[in-house]
């Protein structure tokens, strides 16, 4: 029966993905597409050089461009189709992923990750998020089954797809550690751990030569991809939390309370995150002006400069998600270091983008433990529709994320 479950869903995610191709594959390039495809051709016609636009190392278009010399192809839709492939690949990894943490959900996480609103489009795109996705992916399943050796290779290819992938690197290394000694801190254990994660090593080495050499992490485009401490992010993700797991976070409600009750410090802590969220969550990147009404996160980070009480209010979904996620337990204990690594990820990223958040919330649908199949078969039903919605507007042009 099991084994038939799985042809079913296989079968579901690909016909729906086969129809979403249909519709997307020979619309015109939308947003960063232009740059991405334009870059691969330019690979394409024996050209090496970088565009400045492009804020990333190469990486990416280096190896779709290389597909496409193998098949033939330099089409916008064959490199859309080549990026669906990925697409595909990167489920299938998530599904070992899941497996090997909890075989009983793992259908229905992996249900969640393909039909995830915020990543779903890019599937279907030419954009570097999924290809950065899998390899992250890939690198945490050979840790998982103990193939550092691999996992950091794929660790390093993550990183000439998107620098900022050198702190999922870290993120690998120390919950290896964790894995094997916990919070046990000792110079014959972190040896013993440099010893086994070496890929893991020269990744951290090439980024930090890398950010020596480059003067920063940002490829191009330097002006608006400056590096700093900016909580927009941190705020950001928080405030799509709470709509991203709107069942689960609903679920949790009495969890809260009882929370809040027990522990009468954590409204203090809220105060606090107030305060710093009413100072330095402040809207001021360019990008994050242009066209409100196409851009559905410009839209949204709008109403938090609209007016004090505005954005005090909308101050109240992150406060829950804050308190939801102090009552969601991980299957783990080394998976709560997800928590920190996130922060670390986020945090010094000036402009406020939903993509960036598309690697820490699949590591956290893998790794959180399930409350019942009521909660995480509603939350497939509101992806699945929230993600064809989405996916149609931004096909006829109407909104992009």
């Amino acid at each position: 029966m099991a084994y038939k479950k799985k042809i079913f869903v296989f079968l579901f995610i690909l016909l729906v993905f086969s129809f979403a191709f249909l519709f997307i594959k020979n619309k015109s390039l939308l947003v960063d597409e232009e740059a991405h495809y334009l870059q691969i051709k330019r690979v394409l016609n024996w050209d090496f050089g970088v565009y400045n636009i492009i804020t990333v190392i190469p990486g990416y278009h280096y190896f779709f461009a290389f597909l496409g010399k193998i098949f033939g192809i330099d089409s916008i839709r064959g490199i859309r189709f080549f990026n669906l492939i990925v697409g595909l690949i990167s489920i299938f990894v998530f599904l070992l992923i899941s497996s090997k943490i909890n075989r009983d959900f793992c259908l229905i996480k992996k249900l969640q990750y393909a039909f995830f609103p915020i990543l779903l489009p890019f599937f279907f795109l030419i954009y570097t998020d999924v290809f950065s996705l899998l390899l992250v992916l890939l690198s945490f399943y050979f840790v998982l089954i103990k193939r550092y050796e691999i996992a950091g290779i794929f660790g390093i290819l993550s990183f000439f797809i998107r620098q900022n992938n050198a702190v999922w690197i870290a993120f690998m290394m120390a919950f290896i550690y964790f894995e094997r000694h916990g919070l046990n801190i000792d110079s014959k254990n972190i040896w013993g751990a440099l010893k086994d994660c070496w890929t893991f090593v020269l990744g951290i080495v090439i980024s930090i030569i890398f950010f020596i050499l480059n003067k920063g992490f940002a490829f191009g485009d330097r002006a608006a991809h400056t590096g700093g401490i900016y909580f927009g992010n941190i705020f950001f993700a928080l405030f799509f939390f709470f709509f991203l797991f709107l069942p689960l976070n609903l679920f949790n409600f009495k969890k809260v309370i009882g929370f809040v009750k027990k522990n009468n410090w954590i409204l203090l802590v809220i105060l606090f995150l107030f305060i710093i969220y009413m100072k330095f969550f402040i809207v001021n990147h360019p990008y994050n002006f242009i066209a409100p009404d196409y851009f559905l996160r410009n839209m949204i980070l709008g109403y938090f400069g609209k007016n004090i009480l505005i954005k005090c209010l909308l101050f109240l979904p992150i406060a829950y998600s804050l308190l939801s996620l102090c009552v969601i337990e991980l299957r783990r204990k080394s998976f709560y270091l997800l928590y920190i690594f996130s922060f670390l990820f986020l945090l010094p990223s000036w402009l406020i983008e939903q993509r960036y958040y598309l690697i820490p919330l699949s590591f956290f649908i893998l790794f959180k433990r399930e409350e019942n199949k009521f909660v995480e078969n509603w939350t497939i039903a509101i992806y699945f529709f929230m993600s064809i919605l989405l996916f149609y507007f931004i096909g006829i042009g109407k909104y992009f994320l």
